[in-house]
This record gives C-alpha cells, structure tokens and sequence, in this order.
C-alpha cells in the first residue's frame, strides 16, 4: 500500500463568494482546509481518502466565526476511489479527472462515511498535519477490512447496460448473471 499526504489551504471568499481571489472553481464560503491521507493500493485501482477539516483559517475570518466554525474535534470523513464503477448509477459513465488514483481517472463512492474521528483521537494527533505511524496503521487496517468487499462488489461485474434497449428502458440495467444472456438478440 502507498501512503500520501496532502494540505489543502483554507480561504475565505465571504459566505457566497463575493470575495472569491482563489483559484479553486467551485469551492466558495469560508474553509480552513483540510489534510487529506490517502491510502492506495498496490494495484492502482482502489483508494481510502481520509479527510481531516484543519481549521487553518485565513487571517481574514472574524474570530468569532471562527469559532462556531470549530465547534469540538475536528470533522473527518473517510470516502473510497476506484477505476471500476461501485454501483448501478455509473455503468456506462466515464470516470472522473483524479489525482488520487495513478490512471488519472475514477469513479468515487460517493459516501462520506461519518464516524473516523475515533481513528484520529485513538491513533493521531488531532489538530496536526503529520501523523503517527498508529494512525497510518488504523487507515491500512481500515482499508484492508473494506477493499476485499468492494472489490467484490465491483459493479461491472454485476451489471451491464441492457444490450436490447440500450438502457433506455425503465429500469435502464439488467444482471449480467440472470438477464443479460437471455436478453442478447439472436
């Protein structure tokens, strides 16, 4: 497994980017960033992006705001990368622009899997850009309880756009086990 680091700044670019000067497209409001760890496997294909709000706010937001914004333990997720589909809704979509994966291209799971803060306070330091190797271990550990099911689950190999209707029907998909095969014109 490759491990990788990565701090994204914070900015401030007024609650509905009125003061937007970043380059970033798309990101707008307050942020104190964040520290992404990633965890990638041997293989390139499959990847645990574990995301750490940092609370590093520009000097230009108001303490008070600041705040609020904190509220306790740091926020953090965790989300998966792949270069195969996790579900039914991306059989016959195109991958994503990526910097995480090497192709350079991937499907997200799009969870946000709430949760890992016991991860961070058990195995990490909180508030601090680089980790212990305990933290690093509990992200491998993690990753290696769920990479073997999500493989399995790979969505390709479940599913394929129905040959017959093109997926236009009303349920757009069929099985590759049951239907695909009976469905193929003759």
């Amino acid at each position: 497994m490759k491990r990788e680091q990565k701090k994204v700044p914070g900015y401030d670019c007024g609650w509905h980017g009125e003061k937007c000067q970043h380059d970033t497209k798309g990101e707008h409001g307050i942020s104190g960033g964040y520290y992404l760890y990633l965890i990638v496997a041997d293989e390139g294909d499959l990847a645990l992006v574990f995301t750490v709000h940092a609370a590093e706010y520009p000097a230009t937001v108001e303490e008070p705001r600041r705040s609020r914004l904190l509220g306790g333990l740091p926020l953090c997720f965790w989300h998966l990368h792949a270069t195969f589909p996790f579900d039914m809704s991306q059989i016959g979509t195109k991958p994503s622009p990526c910097d995480v994966l090497p192709s350079g291209a991937c499907y997200g799971d799009g969870g946000h899997y709430s949760g890992p803060e016991k991860i961070l306070v058990q195995h990490g330091t909180p508030g601090v850009f680089d980790q212990p190797e305990s933290f690093w271990h509990a992200l491998e550990t993690l990753f290696a309880d769920v990479a073997p099911g999500i493989r399995a689950g790979r969505a390709d190999h479940l599913w394929r756009v129905c040959p017959a209707c093109g997926g236009t029907d009303h349920q757009g998909y069929v099985t590759v086990q049951s239907k695909l095969e009976r469905m193929e014109p003759k």
